[in-house]
């Protein structure tokens, strides 16, 4: 089954998304929501460790661990700066 163009509100179209690609636009999403949070004292860095690995155990997904890998390195990158 191909998937399709979606015309979202405003007559936008988005063309369909290969699984990776929807894959590391929720990981993008998903790390600017959690270093938000962070950023604003709302979730610590343990209980960031605790969503990630509670996120990695329910996933089904074979690549789920290298992307939660990602978002890991790519929050403490953020937490640096």
């Amino acid at each position: 089954m191909t998937p399709e163009a979606k015309t979202l509100r405003g007559g936008i179209t988005v063309p369909p998304l290969s699984p990776d690609a929807t894959a590391h636009a929720a990981l993008a999403l998903v790390t600017a929501l959690i270093g938000a949070l962070r950023d604003r004292g709302v979730v610590t860095r343990d209980e960031i460790d605790e969503i990630l690995a509670d996120a990695a155990s329910r996933s089904g997904y074979g690549g789920a661990s290298r992307l939660i890998a990602l978002a890991r390195v790519e929050l403490d990158r953020t937490d640096e700066e």
